[in-house]
């Protein structure tokens, strides 16, 4: 139906958001998404998160900035499932499953360093599968098994 760019700023004139918005109409129903990248960021102008969206609007990815412009976290999505045959089954029941695979950092005062803390799965937006665990060195640490 239509698009916009959308850019929202702050009252002290820094960028608050930046993304690309995505309306249309489905059975006298108006629908907005998020497609394409979009942005948020800090008041002091710094990058907060970016977010990668389908034409669809679903999130493709997502990385989460510290202040200092370090990554924090990391997702990305592996697999989106669904049982619906048509776009009116999915519109009516909106149900489907989706994987995603996180890398979380931590920030080590003794090293004076962000490093890689975590990583695994998620399904439905739980931990599932194996997720494996880090030193502030890099070094394996250990590892749990989530599924059920």
């Amino acid at each position: 139906m239509d698009s916009s760019k959308v850019t929202k700023k702050y009252r002290n004139g820094n960028i608050k958001e930046t993304g690309k918005k995505y309306v249309y109409e489905y059975e006298d129903c108006i629908y907005e998404t998020y497609i394409g990248e979009r942005s948020y960021f800090y008041k002091s102008g710094a990058l907060f998160y970016k977010m990668t969206y389908d034409n669809l609007g679903i999130q493709i990815s997502c990385i989460y900035y510290a202040k200092d412009g370090q990554i924090l976290e990391e997702n990305e999505t592996r697999s989106i499932d669904s049982e619906a045959l048509t776009l009116d089954d999915f519109f009516d029941n909106y149900n489907f499953d989706i994987t995603t695979y996180a890398k979380i950092y931590y920030y080590s005062i003794k090293l004076d360093k962000y490093y890689l803390r975590k990583e695994g799965p998620y399904f439905n937006f739980c931990k599932s599968g194996i997720w494996k665990k880090y030193n502030p060195d890099g070094s394996f640490k250990k590892e749990k098994n989530y599924d059920r």
